[in-house]
């Protein structure tokens, strides 16, 4: 685990790790987060005004491939506790 000191740090050291053809991914929290988040949310809720009283039909079962899901939740997971072991090692200061 690596840990920068800010964003423009994190930006450069997951732009050199991903160079490299011995690492395999990079996780960081800007894959997950969203950029310009605020002004994302504003546009969701004006969506979401327009939308209000539509019926739709939200039961996507018959689509979602069940076995991949699983696959993706569960690598998702195997990060998380990677995450955790390490933020937790790193907290105890070994």
């Amino acid at each position: 685990m690596i840990i920068a000191q800010d964003l423009d740090e994190a930006a450069a050291m997951t732009k050199t790790l991903e160079s490299m053809p011995t690492v395999r991914s990079v996780m960081t929290p800007g894959k997950i987060i969203p950029e310009e988040q605020g002004a994302k949310l504003e546009v969701l809720k004006k969506i979401q005004q327009q939308l209000k009283g539509m019926k739709l039909n939200l039961d996507v079962s018959s689509s979602v491939d069940v076995d991949r899901a699983r696959r993706t939740l569960r690598t998702l997971l195997d990060y998380s506790l990677q995450g955790r072991a390490a933020a937790t090692k790193y907290s105890q200061g070994e």
